[in-house]
């Protein structure tokens, strides 16, 4: 008799993550439907937080679901039936499809916020644009820096060295190489 019970219980327990996901799964679709209908309303009374509330539902839906369908998946790991490993890949697949699907229609529907859309929005008069424009387009101009070369004379040399003895005087036998190949690439004859 307690054979049984034991029996009867991990039978229960092996199946509480496919009962829980079977109850995320109803949840998500429910939600995505919603978001769904409401992204291709075209009425006046569209109101944007309510579509962005439902897509981080949606989100968190699938997050839940995603951790689930892992859980199972371990445990289908030992299965042999190709069938039934075949079915639940499938399954997995098609919710992480409308989950792609339901970014791409809230996407759509509420467009990234980028300067040109806010131009427009705002109905800024010409001048301010093409003002904004030029300073975008507006290239700096940096001075160039070139390291000091050495000709050969001795005038020259303590200038030309001390660019690099202060790089590398913290360092001890370390900086002997980098130290001397640097220079030797820079000395040019009269």
């Amino acid at each position: 008799a307690i054979f049984v019970l034991v029996r009867v219980a991990v039978a229960r327990m092996s199946q509480k993550p496919e009962m829980l996901r079977t109850q995320v799964r109803r949840a998500f679709t429910k939600t995505f439907n919603q978001l769904k209908t409401l992204a291709q309303d075209t009425s006046d009374n569209f109101v944007e937080t309510d579509l962005k509330s439902l897509i981080v539902t949606l989100e968190d839906k699938a997050e839940r679901l995603f951790a689930l369908d892992a859980e199972i998946s371990k445990s289908l790991a030992d299965e042999t039936d190709e069938a039934k490993l075949q079915t639940g890949f499938d399954s997995v697949e098609e919710y992480r499809d409308r989950l792609f699907e339901a970014k791409v229609l809230f996407e759509s529907r509420i467009p990234s916020v980028d300067y040109t859309s806010q131009v427009q929005d705002d109905e800024l008069d010409n001048a301010s644009v093409r003002s904004s424009q030029q300073l975008r387009r507006e290239k700096y101009r940096y001075p160039k820096l070139e390291f000091l070369k050495f000709d050969g004379t001795a005038k020259n040399w303590i200038g030309f060295w001390g660019m690099f003895a202060e790089t590398t005087e913290n360092r001890l036998f370390s900086y002997l190489y980098p130290r001397f190949l640097y220079p030797l690439c820079k000395i040019f004859g009269k």
